[in-house]
């Protein structure tokens, strides 16, 4: 089916059902271009679905600054209906806890995205953004700043990134902009860039890897699946690099299920399955 046809039978779809999912495409690329396409933006507004789709768009883009006039109108509009939908009670408990004011942290690659409405109160997270693959290579730099916790749309650590929306000019104080150092973008690979083998085998071995790979929850939309790896976007299919051990290792996603995700990583023989529960703790209060 070409583009043209594809986009004309998520427009019929449309029609019938009145909801956002029938019209919005799974490109990650593609979701903010139709959200806040004048042609649609008012009858998605109007959709049942409409601030629960936004959070999926906003969750799988690559970047969301390039938008920032659109998502700010869209936070202005809805605030209320955003924080009740895109946060969980976990996050209000940590939101809660907030201190007065508190730290928070932006990557971006110079000059570009400089400010925008995603942050973390993870400095180790904000540093992976700008080096993150799909952003090519650039000039990594990461802001530290202040802010108000009322001040503060959402919180959210579905991804487990800590992350912090707000908008830029609620931002407290900049406390430092920095260029990123080369060890906070990773490190050095071996000469092969291959992982060191276990001295303790292959089962310590793949513990160990296991053991720092976090999978968020899956995000489902329309029929397809999709998943966050340390940060990463995997469909079934996808192979792309992630970081463990400040190395770049290549995971093959072979399939996602409800509540895991099948995966293959580079160096093992078998293929190990990644579970969302058991991936890595979710942080319970505000610490740094």
């Amino acid at each position: 089916m070409s583009e043209a046809d594809s986009e004309k039978e998520r427009l019929r779809r449309f029609e019938q059902t009145n909801l956002c999912t029938d019209l919005m495409p799974f490109e990650i690329r593609q979701g903010a271009e139709v959200l806040f396409d004048r042609r649609w933006a008012k009858r998605l507004e109007a959709c049942s679905d409409y601030i629960k789709v936004a959070a999926s768009v906003w969750s799988m883009a690559r970047t969301n600054w390039q938008y920032y006039p659109e998502w700010r109108r869209f936070f202005n509009r809805h605030c209320e209906e955003v924080r009740r939908i895109w946060m969980n009670a976990e996050d209000f408990s940590v939101l809660h806890t907030f201190p007065k004011p508190f730290t928070l942290y932006r990557g971006y690659n110079k000059p570009l995205g400089k400010m925008g409405f995603s942050w973390s109160l993870d400095k180790a997270v904000a540093a992976s953004i700008p080096t993150h693959p799909v952003h090519g290579i650039g000039n990594p730099w990461i802001i530290t700043a202040t802010a108000n916790p009322e001040n503060v749309i959402v919180y959210r650590d579905e991804r487990l990134e800590r992350e912090v929306i707000i908008d830029p000019k609620k931002i407290l104080r900049v406390l430092v902009e920095e260029p990123l150092k080369h060890d906070e973008q990773g490190g050095k690979q071996n000469g092969d860039g291959k992982l060191p083998k276990s001295r303790g085998g292959t089962k310590s071995r793949t513990s160990s890897l296991m053991d720092q790979l976090k999978c968020a929850r899956i995000l489902k939309f329309q029929n397809l699946r999709g998943t966050q790896i340390n940060g990463i976007f995997f469909k079934a299919g996808d192979q792309k690099p992630v970081t463990i051990e400040g190395r770049k290792v290549k995971i093959r996603c072979i399939e996602i299920r409800e509540e895991s995700v099948q995966i293959k990583i580079e160096g093992l023989k078998e293929a190990v399955e990644l579970s969302v529960i058991a991936s890595g703790k979710r942080w319970k209060s505000y610490s740094g």
